[in-house]
């Protein structure tokens, strides 16, 4: 899609014969002369060679026909149709047009850059940015170019939190405009994929902006469904999210888009996907439940050793205790006495080793505080 720096006549001057994309048409001087031949665009227009004043006039007409960059339904109404029809020269020039009114310049490179990241061409994008930053940084919605722009620069924790915080800006000042509340929503669902910790908290934002963004917008782009298909899965809502790309799939069938192929086979990965994390996290609590059970037959193990440790000890207390007793309520003091230590001694073992609950130490505690205390005080006071 390359273009040369002059718009209006019939012969174009080329950098280079590669494709280099809309900035190139605005950044890039002239260096080779060739005859420009007419050729269509990846949004399905065509080039009219001399890019007359027609086509000029026509895309200011529909860039100013669009609402106000401030408006909720700018975003959705800058993709429309009869935007996308605009040749990619005819939105070049605008936005280099000094004399144009501001307004109709920033929707134009709006366009532009929306039709950049469509491209994946991130290098152009970013130096588009950079060189109207000065001359539109005003405009709120700027900060959804920097959005894209942080994202762009990697993959690791800190650009994606950049950018993040940056998304959050900018629904903050636009919250009923479904392009924002989907860009955070998608960002988000970017980083539940590549790390797991990004929090239950803000996964349900992303979920509760991108469900805002779908009720909001005129129609229901394909792109948003697949959005909550993501965030659903990544939470677990596997059947919810089977739901939502379903829905994706069956919109982007029927979406008027020249890049609807690759949108659907976009979905069908993430469809996979889905089915592959929801197989993935039966495994997991499978995995999860089996380990519990050998933690239990572990604990119950432990359970009947220090029971039988307890009767051996028990046996082998009371034989001695007895043999040794001068009458018969000293051998009975002394028998209680080492049941008594036993109960308490069992209790903290069963306690400390996850054996036992609470409430069942406790218990065990108790009877061996009464088995110690409850025969000798009563002996004493003659009621034994």
């Amino acid at each position: 899609m390359s273009f040369g720096r002059s718009y209006c006549q019939t012969r174009v001057r080329y950098r280079s014969p590669r494709i280099t994309g809309i900035s190139s048409r605005i950044t890039h001087g002239p260096t080779v002369e060739r005859p420009f031949k007419e050729t269509a665009s990846r949004s399905g227009s065509f080039w009219t060679g001399d890019n007359s004043t027609l086509d000029i006039s026509v895309a200011s007409a529909r860039i100013d026909a669009l609402p106000p960059s401030t408006s909720p339904s700018f975003l959705d109404d800058a993709r429309s149709q009869s935007i996308t029809e605009i040749p990619d020269s005819a939105i070049a020039a605008i936005v280099e047009d000094a004399a144009a009114p501001e307004e109709r310049r920033f929707a134009a490179l709006y366009i532009a850059t929306h039709r950049l990241r469509r491209q994946r061409a991130m290098s152009e994008y970013r130096t588009l940015v950079d060189k109207y930053r000065h001359q539109f940084s005003q405009y709120e919605l700027f900060q959804t170019f920097d959005v894209a722009y942080l994202r762009s620069l990697g993959d690791d924790r800190r650009a994606m939190e950049r950018s993040l915080r940056q998304a959050e800006s900018a629904v903050a000042a636009f919250p009923q405009s479904p392009g924002v509340l989907h860009q955070y929503a998608d960002l988000v669902a970017t980083m539940m994929e590549r790390f797991d910790d990004v929090g239950e908290s803000r996964s349900r934002d992303a979920m509760d902006a991108v469900r805002r963004a779908i009720k909001l917008s005129a129609k229901e782009p394909p792109k948003y469904w697949s959005t909550l298909a993501r965030l659903e899965a990544g939470i677990g809502l596997y059947a919810a999210a089977r739901r939502s790309i379903a829905e994706a799939l069956e919109l982007s069938a029927i979406e008027p888009d020249p890049t609807r192929a690759l949108m659907y086979n976009e979905f069908m990965v993430i469809e996979r996907s889905i089915s592959l994390s929801e197989a993935q996290g039966n495994a997991r609590a499978e995995l999860l439940s089996a380990k519990g059970e050998v933690v239990n037959m572990r604990g119950q193990l432990l359970e009947l050793l220090g029971l039988l440790a307890a009767i051996i000890a028990f046996i082998i207390s009371s034989v001695s205790g007895a043999s040794s007793a001068k009458n018969l309520g000293g051998a009975r003091d002394i028998l209680s006495a080492s049941a008594g230590m036993i109960a308490i001694v069992f209790a903290a073992f069963s306690y400390a080793f996850k054996i036992a609950t609470m409430r069942r130490a406790v218990i065990l505690f108790t009877v061996g505080v009464l088995l110690m205390v409850w025969y000798p005080v009563t002996h004493h006071i003659g009621l034994g």
